[in-house]
């Protein structure tokens, strides 16, 4: 038979009363309406910017709580990462770039062009005559000035000087030689014409020039994804 006690608690339940009362289930079941009040009242969307953050922090950085680590970890490799890119983008940019002008090539034509060309007969009118002086710069003795400079100063205390001669030159043209520069004035008189096969293919792009152009465009792209990947690295190293 089980004692009861009439208008009351018995003691053991009493005190299952009370270590429940003070265990984390039962302080999580006090919090609990707090939160569902939280999730439940009106809350401002976030913004672009911090929905930025959320995702950079589960893509970038790896804290999406599973397996947070720091942003510390990553190490400044913007030159790196930019080469990377580049490397990338030009492998890639030559690959396609050469199958591009590969496939140019099987359907390129080369027609042949006449061109016309003018036969003259030149005149001597004149000519232009232009002298121009060549030389070197010579120096030339002239003297000496006296130069006094402090050198110490004496037990008295005294500043002591000490003199010198100062050699003096003065620059003089020598002269070498003389340039003559003759500009001719022709005129030319059209006597006649002839004309002279010239080959033009209809499309430029062949694999060798597609494949340079790929190199360029692809390596430009290829790094500024580089860049674009190390600016965001930055980023997220400096918040």
């Amino acid at each position: 038979m089980t004692d009861m006690k009439i208008g009351g608690m018995a003691p053991e339940t009493r005190e299952l009363s009370k270590a429940m009362k003070h265990s984390p289930i039962h302080k999580e079941k006090e919090d609990a309406p707090a939160d569902l009040a939280l999730l439940g009242g009106k809350k401002e969307k976030p913004g672009i910017m911090e929905r930025a953050k959320v995702w950079v922090k589960s893509n970038v950085t790896g804290e999406d709580g599973g397996h947070s680590r720091s942003v510390s970890d990553y190490e400044d490799k913007t030159g790196l990462i930019v080469g990377a890119g580049a490397g990338i983008g030009g492998a890639v940019g030559t690959a396609v770039g050469a199958y591009a002008g590969y496939q140019e090539a099987k359907n390129d034509t080369a027609q042949v062009e006449w061109k016309t060309r003018d036969i003259n007969d030149p005149k001597l009118t004149g000519y232009d005559h232009h002298v121009y002086e060549d030389g070197h710069y010579e120096q030339d003795l002239v003297g000496y000035e006296t130069v006094r400079e402090q050198v110490g100063y004496d037990d008295n205390n005294e500043p002591i000087y000490s003199e010198r001669q100062k050699p003096i030159y003065n620059d003089r043209w020598e002269v070498d030689g003389y340039w003559h520069r003759f500009s001719p004035d022709i005129d030319e008189k059209k006597v006649g014409s002839y004309q002279t096969p010239e080959y033009k293919h209809s499309s430029w792009l062949n694999p060798i020039t597609g494949a340079l152009v790929g190199l360029v465009g692809g390596s430009a792209v290829g790094a500024g994804i580089g860049l674009v990947v190390s600016v965001i690295n930055k980023a997220v190293k400096g918040k």
